[in-house]
């Protein structure tokens, strides 16, 4: 999904899932990227035993984070090929 992309209300109106969808997205977007920020990987560093566990807990948020992005696309891509079908594009309004 396109970081700018967000359904305009005709695409809401049509597709009302496309709404929270956007949404979604653009969450997990921030959730991955704070992840990332907050813990950073220096692979000539020491971690201490008890950030370990953080660490591998944060791993498998962002893992599963850009899975859901992922089928979030997926989900997107399946609604444009939908409109397609009916001579509108989501990306072209």
């Amino acid at each position: 999904m396109k970081d700018e992309w967000l359904p305009n209300a005709d695409e809401i109106k049509e597709y009302p899932q496309l709404a929270i969808l956007a949404a979604l997205y653009a969450t997990l977007n921030a959730a991955i990227n704070a992840l990332i920020a907050a813990h950073p990987c220096n692979d000539d560093e020491l971690i201490p035993l008890r950030r370990i566990k953080l660490l591998d807990l944060a791993d498998r948020v962002i893992g599963h984070a850009s899975h859901l992005e992922s089928a979030v696309e997926r989900y997107r891509v399946a609604i444009e090929k939908e409109l397609r079908h009916g001579a509108r594009r989501i990306s072209d309004r």
